[in-house]
């Protein structure tokens, strides 16, 4: 283990100590947003602070607009009726927490033992990181995380020391962010309140061209069945010698609403277009199985990917609260009765 690596740990765990003796939980809430604009950082940095509520104490790390964009994803997959898991692997970020020894990960648990910092005393627990990457399980941060991670709660605390607890602090929060910009000149952070930069989630859609679809369904047959779709994470990991942390299984599934049979599946790659995917999906099953009357989806996010190819086919696509037999599948799995690697094969 490098020195370098273990100073750039020490300093993680005095900055976290200082946070904690700082306690900005009691002041905001994790709905709401501190905004540090560096001058040396081409992109603002989204804090985000856990614990208000009392149960779990921390901050969240979000890099530019993109990082705002997966915050808003995280916040609405209630009102789209996405499971936390599907929000869970879209997001790119540091998650820092505090919580007992039993938490730490595996792989900062030798770093936490080599350095044995004290925090015995604390109130909130011990300091862990997890680096929360698109398509893959939250893992340890590397070298160049950590000292990313570092030097973000750096600007926090400045900004502590700064502005927070002052007699602006907290005011017009409601209204927007707390956007705090750094004066390169003395070093001094200045405080404003301005509207919400975007509280919608945004969707990248890369969808198929009109060819392919004229291609690939030349002799497809319409029929009168409808198909449920929908994008699972049975929270298997996936260990490949290209990754260097582990990646999270998410299959695309087809089924039959009629007969209740699984029709196609799919397992995508922490490097595949979502949105591709389930439509290249859709239409393999209905060359090999007939073209839908209707599409049944749990969440307008797959409405709008699926929308164009649906229109395409002369297809429908419905919203539905529930999907009926993608569900049972997906609860079998969850409870044991089913296991989940038999869709790897």
């Amino acid at each position: 283990m490098s020195a370098d690596k273990i100073e750039h740990w020490k300093k993680f765990y005095d900055l976290t100590s200082q946070v904690q003796e700082n306690e900005p939980w009691l002041d905001l809430d994790d709905g709401q947003l501190v905004t540090l604009v560096h001058d040396s950082q081409e992109e603002p940095v989204f804090v985000n602070i856990l614990g208000n509520a009392g149960n779990t104490y921390g901050l969240v790390f979000y890099k530019g607009l993109e990082g705002l964009n997966d915050y808003n994803l995280l916040r609405n997959c209630e009102d789209f009726n996405l499971p936390p898991t599907f929000g869970l692997f879209q997001q790119n970020c540091y998650c820092l927490y505090f919580g007992e020894e039993d938490e730490i990960p595996d792989e900062e648990y030798e770093m936490w033992q080599t350095i044995q910092p004290d925090f015995d005393d604390s109130e909130y627990g011990i300091p862990y990181v997890l680096s929360l990457k698109k398509g893959f399980f939250p893992w340890g941060p590397d070298d160049t995380e950590i000292q990313e991670i570092d030097q973000y709660l750096e600007w926090f605390l400045e900004v502590i020391d700064d502005v927070m607890r002052g007699e602006e602090w907290g005011v017009g929060m409601i209204h927007g962010i707390c956007l705090c910009v750094r004066n390169p000149e003395d070093g001094s952070w200045d405080l404003s309140y301005p509207p919400f930069p975007d509280e919608d989630w945004h969707m990248e859609l890369i969808l198929p061209s009109d060819a392919y679809l004229q291609t690939e369904l030349s002799h497809a047959e319409h029929s009168a069945s409808a198909y449920e779709i929908d994008i699972y994470y049975p929270m298997i990991h996936i260990d490949d010698p290209a990754y260097s942390r582990p990646a999270a299984a998410a299959f695309i599934i087809v089924a039959d609403a009629g007969t209740g049979m699984i029709i196609d599946q799919k397992l995508m790659t922490p490097a595949d277009e979502m949105s591709l995917e389930i439509n290249d999906l859709l239409v393999h099953a209905a060359k090999m199985y007939g073209i839908p009357k209707q599409i049944h989806v749990r969440s307008e996010v797959f409405e709008d990917m699926l929308q164009e190819t649906a229109a395409f086919m002369n297809s429908t696509v419905t919203v539905c609260d529930e999907l009926e037999n993608i569900d049972d599948l997906t609860e079998m799995m969850e409870s044991g009765m089913l296991n989940p690697d038999m869709m790897l094969s």
